[in-house]
């Protein structure tokens, strides 16, 4: 026949926990509750109407992409060459056909 040997440890004199009243310790842990709830729900809307904001402004960010390429192509359209030289032509500007220099004897033009 075998022996078996049990022995009880104490825990009394380790550590004591204070006595709490069970309606304020329910209380207090029902207000807890609540409000990390309340905190939770309000981050949540803070992030979704981030989210929203965020959809928005790419939105945005694509339309005045499309726009300045749209923007880009019109000035490029309209400074090219041919409307330059349409444009020279109507202040009055006319065509050079062809250069002569005036060449000064001795090198000096004017004088005091």
């Amino acid at each position: 026949m075998a022996h078996t040997y049990t022995r009880s440890i104490s825990y009394k004199g380790l550590f004591s926990l204070p006595k709490i009243n069970q309606k304020l310790f329910w209380a207090l842990s029902s207000i807890l509750v609540l409000s990390l709830s309340l905190f939770y729900i309000s981050q949540i809307n803070e992030t979704t109407w981030a989210s929203f904001q965020v959809s928005g402004y790419d939105q945005k960010v694509q339309k005045l992409t499309k726009q300045t390429k749209d923007l880009e192509a019109s000035f490029f359209e309209s400074n090219s060459l041919q409307n330059m030289e349409e444009l020279v032509r109507g202040m009055g500007f006319e065509k050079v056909a062809g250069i002569h220099y005036i060449q000064a004897v001795g090198g000096v033009i004017v004088t005091k």
